[in-house]
């Protein structure tokens, strides 16, 4: 999963700790990093999530992200999603998802 930074958006801005994926708020799997994924310039945040802690279904065609900013304030950014089954695993336990794009670009972003 990636959170797109911007001009707007700074994601060195969010608590990393804080960042959950999916309706069951999964916590990331490892360390959060910063890169340029899109190679705009701007530093990205990059999770990577255990799908089954997700919540995911494998006809879900939404996925939501949330975190708090080092301001004490919340954000949540949704945004459309692929699954797909992954070769030799059931097609209902494992699916991969498309990296997302999130705050300012996501059709719903929420700054509390």
């Amino acid at each position: 999963m990636a959170i797109l930074g911007s001009d707007v958006f700074d994601v060195a801005d969010l608590i990393a700790d804080t960042v959950r994926f999916g309706p069951d708020r999964a916590a990331p799997s490892g360390r959060v990093l910063f890169r340029d994924v899109n190679h705009d310039g701007w530093d990205d945040l990059i999770a990577r999530y255990r799908i089954q802690e997700t919540g995911i279904a494998t006809a879900s065609t939404e996925a939501c992200v949330t975190g708090e900013l080092l301001d004490g304030r919340s954000i949540e950014g949704c945004d459309e999603i692929i699954t797909s089954p992954i070769c030799g695993q059931e097609y209902g336990a494992a699916f991969a998802a498309l990296p997302l794009a999130w705050a300012h670009r996501s059709r719903r972003r929420r700054i509390r």
